[in-house]
């Protein structure tokens, strides 16, 4: 298995996301059950799963409008955060 990653796609998602943290501990936790299970398109799934919310992060002020609907239904009671 030859272990390669993307990492145009890699700093692309970086760019793009509010949750580094957990970004970085998911593609490593990816890369680690791909080279338990030789399986490098288990690394692609997890690039391809952030890329998407870079992507969504990426249009100007959705983060806000997304931010702001959630505050709403947490204050209608329709979310409950604990």
């Amino acid at each position: 298995m030859s272990l390669k990653i993307d990492s145009e796609k890699v700093a692309e998602i970086l760019k793009y996301i509010n949750d580094k943290d957990s970004f970085i501990l998911e593609l490593v936790l990816a890369i680690n059950q791909a080279i338990e299970e030789s399986n490098i398109d288990i690394i692609e799934n997890c690039l391809d799963e952030w890329e998407e919310s870079a992507e969504l992060n990426s249009i100007g002020g959705f983060s806000d409008r997304v931010q702001r609907r959630y505050n709403l239904l947490v204050e209608a009671g329709l979310i409950n955060e604990k």
